[in-house]
């Protein structure tokens, strides 16, 4: 059933938006300690080199360093009844390093 949908979906997309569709592995482990990396418009957060999460970086209003954590903001959905407004990414100090790795 998934691969039928898949390649319908991957026709459809090729022939109205000559782009191809590609499939991505996705992490699904219960924790979220991973890696943020920067590509292109996007933040992703990365578990065992699978994406977890990918926030456009349209959608974000403001970024806050503290002492241990990084703090992104959102724009406000006013026609949501629930809209995610902030997360916060616990940034680990390196024990053996001077430098502040929020910065």
């Amino acid at each position: 059933m998934y691969l039928q949908e898949f390649e319908k979906l991957a026709k459809f997309i090729s022939n109205h938006y000559s782009l191809s569709l590609e499939k991505v592995d996705t992490s699904l482990k219960g924790w979220n300690w991973g890696k943020s990396e920067f590509e292109a418009n996007s933040l992703n957060f990365k578990v065992d080199s699978n994406v977890a999460f990918e926030i456009p970086l349209c959608n974000v209003t403001n970024a806050t360093p503290g002492k241990n954590e990084v703090t992104i903001e959102f724009h406000q959905n006013d026609d949501a009844a629930v809209s995610l407004m902030e997360v916060r990414f616990y940034i680990p100090p390196e024990p053996e390093s001077e430098r502040d790795p929020v910065a």
